[in-house]
């Protein structure tokens, strides 16, 4: 873990210098606007010497902002793995835990998987995947498990559309509004866009279908301020 976290540091040095180079030969010839870009970039260049990553030291929103063009790899979140056998060994229990404190120090998440369980589960039906967990005390899969650990990481959410009887899942992050995440299915609904017809996933699968679901009133609709949830299976309503 240290090689790997000491090559990319070292990789975002190299982004940071160069960039460093180009904005003080600007300000140089009088471009004051990006006095306070290279006062931040030395800042991080500071902090990359001295071992810490860009996401620790651009830690506000604006920061963030600014430099995504460079697109830092030490700015991204992180996700620890700890793949081990089911045996569980005590040589891989030692490793197991010394991901965890080194996961716990930079207050990342940590997710454990067993790599040979993962490969055979890949061969089973759904019926025979459910008894295989069973067997080894397991609610889920390692993969399932890292799949929702990143979605926390990354404040992803997941709302459907059904179309022609197909439901169809789509990926976007927390706080997005109707009309954006119509964007994400095509621009054009984003643009014309009218309303939202609304049911939360569970509500839609205790009545069974959409036309029971409106028949209830569990079909709600929302403007264009309405803050998309997880599990809203949603119709969109747009003018082209």
């Amino acid at each position: 873990i240290e090689i790997v976290n000491t090559e990319l540091l070292l990789a975002d040095l190299e982004i940071i210098s160069r960039r460093i180079n180009k904005i003080e030969k600007l300000t140089r010839l009088g471009e004051a606007q990006y006095r306070e870009e290279l006062e931040l970039l030395k800042q991080i260049e500071s902090g990359l010497n001295n071992g810490i990553p860009a996401r620790k030291i651009l830690s506000d929103e604006r920061g963030l902002k600014e430099l995504k063009h460079l697109q830092l790899i030490t700015s991204k979140p992180v996700l620890y793995v700890a793949n081990i056998s089911e045996k569980k060994t005590l040589q891989e229990e030692s490793y197991r835990e010394k991901v965890i404190r080194v996961a716990n120090q930079e207050g990342a998440p940590v997710v454990t998987i067993f790599g040979k369980l993962e490969a055979e589960l890949e061969e089973l039906e759904e019926e025979e995947r459910k008894e295989f967990l069973q067997e080894y005390g397991l609610k889920q899969s390692g993969l399932e498990a890292l799949v929702e650990a990143g979605y926390r990481l990354l404040r992803l959410i997941t709302f459907y559309t059904v179309v022609s009887k197909e439901l169809r899942a789509w990926t976007v992050v927390e706080g997005t509004k109707a009309p954006e995440a119509a964007g994400i299915i095509h621009s054009d609904m984003e643009k014309g866009f009218i309303k939202a017809e609304v049911i939360h996933y569970q509500d839609f699968i205790a009545a069974g279908s959409i036309a029971v679901a409106r028949e209830r009133g569990l079909i709600n609709s929302e403007g264009r301020d309405y803050v998309v949830q997880d599990g809203d299976i949603i119709t969109f309503r747009f003018n082209l």
